[in-house]
């Protein structure tokens, strides 16, 4: 059973990260600044001082347009490095060099500040795939899912593309789910609570 439900996901990942590659590049462009003023609003909502967020991969919805809105609020962001099976963050000013690191996504420098997950307000997640309930299909490294298990404090963003959205994913013991995703045409609160609820309850303030 437990190979069959892998061999299911494996098959899934495959057909979504196709999907998720074709999205011309002006969609792209466009989905990215579509999200850009409703994190702006949660941060502001939620008086955030922190956030981890990613560097775009693979037809991943680019968050650097958000990110740029969250630091001219003056909030502090995360970007990742790869050590091994786990992610550190490092905060970026805007005036570091970009190295090449794993899987050729580009990094901030090591000697960049660190930025510690237990202090964020708010982590931005990459995904695949995801459903209603707040699942999320990733790249099949585990490692957000590790970082979102050692992590339960920050509010849990899953950033996608529309079509990524599927009725149900297969799930496993170590997934973890998101609270909220959003994409170019929806922000979807998902059936899930965790540890930010005070953080949800901000951001869904009107």
């Amino acid at each position: 059973m437990a190979d069959h439900q892998t061999a299911i996901r494996a098959a899934l990942r495959d057909r979504m990260r196709r999907r998720r590659a074709s999205v011309p590049d002006r969609r792209q462009r466009a989905g990215a600044d579509a999200i850009v003023d409703r994190l702006v609003a949660f941060a502001v909502r939620g008086s955030w001082t922190t956030v981890l967020a990613y560097v775009a991969h693979a037809g991943e919805l680019d968050p650097a347009a958000a990110v740029d809105g969250l630091l001219d609020l003056g909030i502090t962001v995360g970007l990742p490095r790869v050590h091994d099976r786990d992610l550190s963050f490092h905060r970026m000013d805007g005036d570091d060099s970009w190295e090449s690191g794993a899987f050729g996504i580009l990094t901030p420098p090591a000697s960049a500040p660190t930025v510690t997950p237990a202090d964020a307000d708010a982590v931005l997640v990459p995904l695949v795939g995801f459903d209603d309930q707040g699942n999320r299909l990733g790249t099949g490294g585990g490692f957000y899912d590790r970082l979102l298990a050692d992590t339960t404090g920050p509010l849990r963003i899953g950033l996608a593309h529309d079509g990524q959205r599927v009725a149900r994913l297969p799930i496993q013991a170590w997934d973890q789910h998101l609270d909220v995703i959003v994409t170019p045409t929806m922000t979807l609160w998902t059936t899930h609570r965790s540890a930010a609820d005070a953080h949800i309850r901000a951001c869904r303030r009107p």
